[in-house]
């Protein structure tokens, strides 16, 4: 790779047979979307412009707070069932 400080170095085992290699495989694709190697890769591709980078940004800034609000509600709405069935 060009860039040795962004690199990603990663390490799995598997056994003998098919399922092993297979699960090794989910979890190689698991550490490198988690690390987001696969989304700087297809980011660099192209020319992304101020204002598509800003949109892309604001974008996961939304989906973050969504979700930490459902997650948040969620939390509300057991305790509130409890409350009422008990």
């Amino acid at each position: 790779m060009k860039n040795e400080k962004n690199s990603l170095k990663v390490t799995v085992g598997y056994g003998p047979g098919d399922a092993a290699l297979e699960s090794a495989l989910s979890t190689l694709k698991k550490k490198v979307n988690d690390a987001g190697v696969y989304e700087d890769y297809m980011r660099t591709q192209e020319f992304e412009k101020p204002s598509q980078r800003r949109r892309r940004k604001v974008k996961a800034s939304r989906r973050k707070y969504q979700k930490a609000e459902k997650e948040r509600n969620d939390g509300v709405s057991k305790l509130l069932y409890r409350c009422v069935v008990r």
